[in-house]
């Protein structure tokens, strides 16, 4: 996918295929070499695609399995194990057939049930590919999903704290963030008021929504605008690019 076919995108499976690399599996001895995405999403990224997915249909969800979110998004942090995901997955999974159920309902419980086994199941079969789609979620708005959560995969940008290492070692490596002038300014980003922005964003990313303020607030502040621009829009789900860059998550 170039640029702009993955900013335009409104087809959500063709886009986690090029992040996966899924061109390769279609891959013949002999044929020429599909292209590749130069980022690789991890199984952090889809297992948080994945719960992103099941946030936007919540309502569809009993209180029992919505609490399952929360256990495959900690896991995905390796702060739960996968004893704990198992319950999780019982929970969500089972209660699927209750004659309560609409249609949406019961593909909403599928899906949240496979995040807490293995989300890379749902976009790989095609029989669970259309589940998201049945359960309520147009195809648009899982594309958009996908770029919150994987930002802009062919160019993919090194992190702060990646670049916060490189001055430590004063290596020089400077090409990898845009040139010296560039990795400076987001070194003063970094560095700001005792690393505000870092603060701000892990607060963010633990569940402090008035974070969000304080981000648009500070990204503004230092001239950061795209900062402040991508927190605009109210919905980022654990797993938003800009979080992961400022964080340095994977």
């Amino acid at each position: 996918m170039t640029d702009d076919e993955w900013r335009d995108s409104k087809d959500p499976q063709v886009m986690l295929d090029w992040v996966r690399h899924a061109p390769d599996i279609m891959y013949y001895p002999g044929s020429a070499l599909p292209p590749r995405c130069p980022y690789t999403a991890t199984d952090r990224k889809l297992r948080l695609y994945a719960v992103a997915l099941c946030r936007l249909m919540e309502h569809l969800l009993p209180e029992v399995t919505r609490g399952s979110m929360g256990v495959a998004e900690m896991f995905a942090d390796q702060k739960m194990d996968r004893q704990m995901l198992e319950m999780a997955w019982q929970d969500a999974y089972f209660l699927r057939n209750t004659p309560e159920d609409s249609r949406q309902c019961h593909y909403a419980m599928l899906i949240a049930g496979w995040v807490c086994a293995n989300p890379i199941d749902i976009f790989y079969y095609p029989n669970y590919r259309h589940w998201p789609e049945r359960a309520g979620v147009c195809l648009e708005t899982q594309a958009d999903l996908c770029r919150e959560i994987f930002g802009f995969p062919n160019k993919p940008r090194r992190n702060l704290v990646d670049l916060w290492s490189a001055a430590v070692r004063d290596d020089g490596s400077w090409d990898d963030f845009g040139g010296k002038a560039a990795a400076e300014r987001l070194l003063n980003l970094y560095r700001y008021d005792d690393r505000r922005i870092s603060k701000l964003a892990q607060a963010f990313y633990d569940g402090n929504d008035a974070a969000r303020y304080a981000l648009i607030d500070t990204a503004t502040e230092l001239g950061e605008n795209w900062i402040a621009e991508h927190f605009f829009t109210p919905f980022h789900p654990k797993g938003c690019w800009v979080i992961d860059w400022i964080l340095g998550k994977t």
